[in-house]
């Protein structure tokens, strides 16, 4: 497919998730904006095992993330999930998810639009600072017992600076929270409930699985995800004095001393 062999050319890191990589720190008065694209490749084509054609169609849910420090965890694999995680690979629902991240420091909460199908893409803006360097998210395959692709306290500060870009390929992951091994299985809670692991060609060995293609070595590329930097910004020496709770600080544009912004 061509879309594989564009990921081939990508110099990218295929894991599941990407977990921090080495850091020594950028500057607490740096702020990034970066640009999230996802690239999904769910089609009969190439995944013909019990395709989700109607009630509903294959499609993916919203896109919900954080950007945050490392106080923050959204999920890990090997770990339980918990209650908001649970809810929204499960239902799509991110009620839990959005109150228990009330509770938590992060700089940013963003949000991308759903996919309505197998394949598609969708994308959003995250902000980061060098406080705040790290990105998670979630993105639930529909139909799915508990079923999602997602990002793990990503690092997008190295070697003192943000990084212009970054590209990975997202591995199908079980939250552990349901038993269903096929996209339209019944609710069937996982009691005691198990940890987050990935799933992949040999791995749940069910042979009524959906993902079960124990003839591959590897499970075709299912989504793409890519983090872009589009503009950075740095602390003015200047800061802007104001009484609103509401106002925020004043940043210059790297590379352009000249013009000044107000984020």
């Amino acid at each position: 497919m061509a879309h594989h062999c564009l990921v081939l050319a990508c110099s990218m890191l295929s894991i599941a998730l990407l977990s921090s990589p080495v850091s020594s720190g950028c500057s607490s008065d740096l702020l990034a904006v970066y640009k999230l694209s996802i690239r999904t490749f769910w089609d009969e084509e190439q995944f013909p095992k019990q395709y989700p054609e109607w009630r509903p169609p294959a499609q993916w849910s919203k896109t919900i993330g954080f950007s945050h420090n490392k106080g923050f965890r959204l999920f890990s694999v090997g770990a339980i999930a918990g209650e908001g995680v649970k809810q929204f690979v499960e239902t799509g629902d991110s009620d839990k998810l959005d109150r228990e991240a009330a509770t938590n420091n992060f700089l940013d909460a963003f949000i991308a639009p759903p996919i309505a199908s197998g394949g598609g893409n969708t994308s959003t803006t995250i902000f980061v600072d060098g406080n705040n360097t790290k990105v998670s998210m979630l993105t639930k395959l529909v139909p799915s017992p508990d079923w999602f692709i997602g990002l793990d306290s990503l690092n997008l500060c190295q070697d003192n600076h943000f990084i212009d870009s970054i590209t990975t390929e997202a591995f199908p992951l079980d939250a552990g929270t349901d038993n269903g091994f096929t996209f339209t299985s019944p609710n069937w809670p996982t009691d005691p409930q198990g940890v987050i692991f990935q799933i992949s060609s040999q791995y749940p060995t069910h042979p009524a699985g959906s993902f079960h293609y124990p003839h591959l070595d590897k499970l075709p590329t299912l989504a793409i995800i890519q983090i872009t930097k589009e503009r950075e910004y740095q602390l003015s020496d200047e800061i802007l004095i104001k009484n609103s709770a509401h106002d925020k600080y004043k940043y210059e544009h790297v590379g352009n001393p000249i013009k000044t912004d107000e984020i």
